[in-house]
């Protein structure tokens, strides 16, 4: 008998271990700093993208591409080194002419024989179209359950994932809520990652919204989403060029640590919760990142973000005592650089529904219904899904929406 119960707490520490162990953030991103599965080049055959990888003392042998469908395509990289700070190194990877349009995933091979390899990251094109679409998807909330069925809730997430997949559009916007809250972190971000990874064969760029960046200061080994995010997506804003479009996603979730406490009473009570912020260094970044873009030539701007602009708070006082200041953007300042650049159109989510709204001079705001929580007024069987969006001469020309239901794809 005493053998037996030595033997049972020695398995209840292992698996108290075990559990402590799988606490931690999957680390997906590694020595390839950009491209990333969120952040993707998508590059013209014959031309270069920019490489870039941590610092080390690694020296770098090659890259190629392979492709992420068409397994047998192999391209090798001409790599050419542009510069090296305590940062990263970058370099100019070139890729040959006639290469394949696909996507690709992308393999770096160091002199000491490892690789680092970041998949989904390199959309190779003949040309950008100034005639194309691309989708808006937004909330989809992996995980979350419907009528108390997870997995039922979850066969219609993936059923709209495997349409988006075989359409015939660019690129794909995210703009947050893959899961719910920090208790479920280490469950949702593993799923929605390899639902990505599995079904997803478009380039998709994304940013975060605010159930992936709550703190649990609960436990005695509190729980933060920010690195969870960094871990698995890296960056949580970015911006790209497709055409003549420079597009801008923001992580409108860009409070201090301290305030993204899912569960302190006093910071709900402020409704910090569901409301916006955009931070100082991002906000820094932001105007520079436009005005460059503007240099460059650039004059149709779309930004993609998560909640709408209504709900930032920059500059506001909030509570009593202590009172809190809100370091970063208001309402009218993200506003007046909207209208400065002429901005067309921002895509946003968070309320899961669709409405259109008007911000300054020349802005629309494009709300997009969630594609995995809610619903609207059948809410035994909700429709969830995701915007269609249709550039005809380089500008935005309209969209559509691809809806599934429940009864549709469960046949029940």
């Amino acid at each position: 008998m005493r053998r037996l119960s030595k033997y049972f707490l020695i398995l209840v520490a292992l698996l108290f271990v075990s559990a402590a162990a799988f606490a931690v953030p999957v680390q997906r991103v590694h020595e390839i700093q950009k491209p990333l599965l969120s952040v993707p080049a998508i590059v013209k055959s014959g031309e270069a993208f920019e490489l870039v990888l941590k610092p080390g003392a690694k020296q770098v042998a090659g890259a190629e591409l392979s492709g992420t469908v068409m397994k047998a395509y192999r391209v090798a990289l001409t790599l050419d080194r542009i510069s090296a700070d305590e940062d990263t190194v970058v370099f100019s990877a070139a890729i040959p002419q006639d290469t394949p349009d696909v996507l690709y995933d992308l393999k770096v091979t160091f002199d000491d024989g490892s690789t680092d390899t970041q998949i989904h990251s390199v959309k190779v094109v003949k040309e950008f179209k100034k005639d194309y679409d691309f989708v808006h998807i937004t909330d989809i909330h992996f995980n979350v359950e419907k009528g108390g069925d997870i997995e039922d809730a979850n066969k219609v997430r993936l059923a709209l994932i495997k349409d988006l997949a075989k359409m015939n559009v660019e690129f794909v916007l995210f703009s947050g809520d893959l899961g719910l809250n920090p208790e479920t972190y280490d469950r949702d971000y593993i799923y929605g990652y390899d639902v990505f990874a599995k079904q997803m064969t478009l380039p998709m760029f994304m940013v975060p919204g605010n159930h992936e960046q709550y703190v649990d200061n609960r436990p005695d080994e509190p729980i933060d989403g920010r690195p969870y995010w960094d871990a698995a997506y890296g960056p949580t804003y970015n911006s790209f060029d497709y055409g003549d479009i420079h597009f801008v996603g923001l992580n409108s979730f860009d409070w201090p640590k301290k305030l993204r406490d899912r569960f302190n009473a006093d910071y709900v009570f402020l409704g910090i919760p569901i409301n916006s912020n955009i931070g100082p260094k991002q906000w820094k970044w932001f105007k520079n990142d436009m005005a460059d873009a503007s240099k460059r030539g650039f004059k149709e701007f779309v930004i993609y973000t998560h909640i709408p602009n209504k709900f930032l708070q920059g500059g506001r006082k909030m509570g009593f005592s202590p009172v809190i200041k809100v370091k970063g953007a208001s309402v009218a300042q993200f506003t007046k650089l909207l209208d400065h650049y002429k901005v067309g159109y921002v895509f946003v989510g968070h309320m899961h529904y669709n409405r259109i709204e008007k911000l300054g001079k020349y802005t629309t705001e494009v709300w997009t219904k969630a594609a995995g929580l809610g619903g609207g007024k059948d809410s035994d069987n909700p429709s969830w899904g995701f915007r269609i969006v249709h550039v005809r001469d380089g500008r935005i020309a309209g969209w559509d929406m691809h809806n599934r239901t429940f009864s549709e794809v469960l046949g029940r």
